[in-house]
């Protein structure tokens, strides 16, 4: 795709056609209108009819109760809103222990190794560490007893093929996907207008503006600073990619101080450093969302399923001042390659409710369960929601596009997330890329010594 990563080049048709491509498989049709007689005026829809039509018995467990602990993520928030028709559909009580990132890893960490049967679902990261570890129970063999699923209504190949692989180590399907998220740049239209400045089609273009919109009392771009594998990590490695770097090579041995890598890593602390918010190492997602949506940041680079967040004025006062553009290219690059990431929902391998735990994530992942829980805010990992006109209008039409083709550039299978011992080096190259904004150290000497250290980790 050698388009304008700014640009919306992507019409309705175009859309069906780079999902088709980019995911695999076939691409359903949007749902239309049924035909048959109109119902009467004063009969109330049924909210259940979609998931009745599949042929399983969802009251199979009824009376038992899930726990689940969640990310602080618009997710969660999305599946709060909709837990009372889960409930209605099941008997299945549910509750929720919702933590900020740091802390759900923890949490999850200490109860998963103490050998707990709670929580009964978690959201799920670091999928080869989980699957080496014997904590989550793999789901194929939910997905093929017909007493549980009906296949031909649950449709799992209209999950995305990269997501489904995301959710794959060592041939064991173990993680449910229940988002589709790339990296893609922020932006007030209000504020490069009235400079008269363009939209940042490459990294050079990226730091002239942000420098040129910083102000004493708005950051010209704000992005993670917080060092962490699932923090600051995430965005700089599509910074990385973008310059031609990579983080493991073929054969899985670092490779993240590069040339290519170090050039990344300079651009994405300079533009901190020259152009961010104060206290910016403190900076998780949660604190780049804030000051943007606050009117506080002019700019950042992160995940696409901010989207309907910032397009609803309730949440975002600057919400019609918004603009999505696709993520920089690197010096000398067609195209660039965001970051990607799938989160995942897993079932504890010690669950003493796991068809309860499969009856809930078939029904939070269904073709109407996905679309259920988009309206109320998401970023679905279905083609078919992405098709939907009803979820377009939620997720935002002028952005639609943009997050499309934004998918179509990422490189799923360079990243290293299902690698089993991500976690432990990934918070190297967090400290280091920490230590780069902070100007503790070169970006050349941070990422040598965390080079070292991660293949220390890779040889234990």
């Amino acid at each position: 795709m050698k388009k304008s990563p700014g640009s919306l080049v992507l019409t309705a048709v175009a859309v069906i056609s780079v999902l088709t491509s980019i995911f695999g498989g076939f691409v359903h049709a949007a749902p239309t209108a049924a035909a048959g007689p109109v119902a009467a005026a004063t009969e109330a829809p049924n909210p259940l009819a979609e998931y009745q039509k599949a042929k399983i018995d969802w009251q199979q467990a009824k009376g038992e109760s899930l726990s689940l602990m969640l990310v602080r993520h618009f997710w969660t928030d999305a599946v709060k809103a909709n837990l009372d028709q889960f409930k209605q559909l099941t008997g299945i009580n549910v509750t929720l222990d919702v933590y900020e990132e740091e802390e759900f890893r923890q949490k999850r960490t200490i109860a998963l190794t103490s050998g707990s049967d709670t929580p009964d679902i978690f959201m799920l990261d670091w999928l080869g560490q989980f699957v080496d570890a014997g904590w989550v129970e793999p789901l194929d063999g939910f997905l093929s007893d017909p007493t549980l699923t009906d296949a031909e209504w649950y449709d799992v190949n209209d999950i995305f093929a990269g997501a489904r692989n995301f959710g794959t180590y060592k041939g064991k399907f173990a993680g449910m996907p229940i988002t589709a998220e790339v990296e893609v740049l922020f932006y007030r239209k209000d504020l490069l207008e009235a400079k008269g400045l363009k939209v940042p089609e490459t990294m050079d273009d990226l730091y002239k503006v942000a420098t040129a919109l910083k102000t004493s009392d708005m950051a010209g771009i704000a992005n993670r600073g917080r060092r962490g594998a699932g923090a600051n990590a995430w965005p700089w490695a599509g910074y990385v990619m973008s310059y031609g770097g990579r983080v493991l090579d073929d054969q899985f041995q670092p490779v993240f101080n590069s040339p290519e890598a170090v050039a990344g890593t300079e651009m994405y602390a300079k533009l901190l450093q020259d152009a961010g918010p104060a206290g910016v190492v403190n900076y998780d997602w949660y604190e780049v969302l804030q000051d943007f949506q606050q009117g506080k940041a002019a700019m950042f680079t992160d995940s696409s399923g901010f989207v309907p967040t910032l397009l609803d004025k309730t949440s975002t006062p600057v919400a019609d001042k918004v603009g999505f553009a696709a993520f920089p290219k690197g010096p000398g690059k067609d195209a660039p390659v965001p970051n990607g990431w799938y989160w995942l929902v897993g079932v504890n391998a010690n669950s003493q409710h796991k068809k309860a735990a499969w009856l809930f994530l078939e029904w939070a992942t269904s073709k109407p369960g996905t679309l259920a829980i988009a309206a109320s805010g998401g970023s679905p990992a279905r083609a078919s929601a992405w098709q939907d006109p009803t979820f377009a209008k939620n997720f935002g039409e002028v952005a639609v596009p943009v997050v499309v083709e934004s998918l179509g550039y990422a490189k799923m299978a360079a990243y290293p997330y299902a690698h089993p011992k991500y976690p432990e080096f990934g918070d190297k190259i967090g400290i280091a890329i920490a230590d780069v904004i902070e100007k503790k150290a070169t970006a050349q000497e941070a990422l040598d010594k965390a080079v070292d250290e991660t293949k220390q980790i890779l040889a234990k």
